[in-house]
Order: structure tokens, then C-alpha cells, then sequence
């Protein structure tokens, strides 16, 4: 410790009292460094976890939507074909039709 008096208008302070607040400075900011690793590591995971769930309902809403589109084209080779079929159950009806009104 320094024996020489110390000057009144300034603050006075010994190596090893600045040594000290330093090391409690980088123990406190070692300590907030940890903490803010943790947070962000948890929020990570959580990311993480949401994204795993998001990415099992979107694979099944496109399963959905791939079946659906299949389906409709099912359903549209199926109206083709019965338009195609009820044109020609109608040209067959036609022909008898009149088959039968001139033999009348």
C-alpha cells in the first residue's frame, strides 16, 4: 500500500482496488455472457422443435393436396367420359324416338 497522502480533489484509488472492480466487472460479464448463451440456446431449440412440428404438418397437408389434385383429375376423366356416354344414350333415344314416330 502507498504511503503518500492522497490529492483531495481527486478519487484515489490503489492498482489492486482497480484490479478487484475489474475482476468483478469480468466475473458479472461472464456471468451475463452464460446467462444470454442459455436464453439463446433454449430459444434454438424451441425454434427448432416448432419448425420439426411445422414440418410434419406441412407434409401432410401436401399429401392432402397431391390426393385431392389426383382425385379431381379422377373425377374429370369421369365427367368426360359420362358427358361422352350421355351424348350418345341421347343420339341412340333420338334415333329411336323418331324411329318410333314415323312408323306411327
Amino acid at each position: 500500500m502507498n504511503n503518500a497522502p492522497r490529492p483531495p480533489s481527486r478519487i484515489y484509488l490503489e492498482k489492486s482496488d482497480l484490479e478487484d472492480i475489474l475482476l468483478h466487472l469480468s466475473e458479472a460479464t461472464l456471468d451475463q455472457e452464460t446467462h444470454t448463451i442459455a436464453a439463446l440456446e433454449n430459444e434454438r431449440n424451441s425454434l427448432q422443435r416448432d419448425l420439426a412440428a411445422l414440418k410434419i404438418k406441412w407434409a401432410a397437408t401436401y399429401d392432402i393436396m397431391r390426393r385431392t389434385s389426383s382425385t379431381i383429375e379422377v373425377l374429370m376423366g369421369l365427367v368426360q367420359t359420362w358427358g361422352s356416354r350421355m351424348k350418345t344414350e341421347r343420339r341412340k333415344w333420338m334415333a329411336n324416338s323418331t324411329v318410333a314416330i314415323t312408323i306411327n
